[in-house]
């Protein structure tokens, strides 16, 4: 199930208001456009702030589908069905942009894995603090997330 922001439903030629809001577990495609030359697709799941980034573009809902089984696979998460939806969560809305600052704010010379590897383990306020990968792990094993004492 993929959320689709304004930005990619017109990308993609999708009609946006015509679809329906987006289930709690799904994820939310968008892009960040840096310059011409430096593009990402954000892949982000809506319950935990997993992200998946991408160098450029994604071209279709497929890929977008595809990039997700590949990158899950270590976790034992399948996306049940390609269905597309819209958001308008602000609250998702904001940790997105929350990213997105965060990837802008990096060198330009980082990897697309280092960036991602960052963001994955950074603690953001609407998951309580707790880091997007323990939060996804977590999310697949059904269980709650344990905080190590420091």
């Amino acid at each position: 199930m993929l959320t689709l922001t304004h930005k990619v439903a017109k990308h993609w030629s999708v009609h946006y208001k015509e679809l329906t809001e987006a289930p709690s577990n799904s994820w939310i495609v968008d892009f960040h456009i840096l310059s011409p030359r430096r593009k990402y697709s954000l892949i982000v799941h809506r319950q935990t702030l997993f992200t998946i980034l991408q160098n450029g573009l994604v071209k279709s809902p497929e890929e977008a589908f595809n990039l997700v089984q590949e990158a899950t696979t270590n976790f034992n998460y399948t996306l049940p069905v390609l269905k597309l939806f819209r958001n308008s969560d602000r609250k998702i809305n904001g940790s997105i942009t929350n990213i997105k600052d965060f990837i802008h704010c990096l060198q330009p010379g980082e990897t697309l894995q280092k960036i991602e590897y960052l963001i994955n383990r950074t603690p953001f306020k609407a998951i309580y603090y707790y880091q997007p990968r323990e939060m996804f792990k977590a999310h697949c094993s059904r269980t709650l997330p344990i905080r190590e004492k420091f």
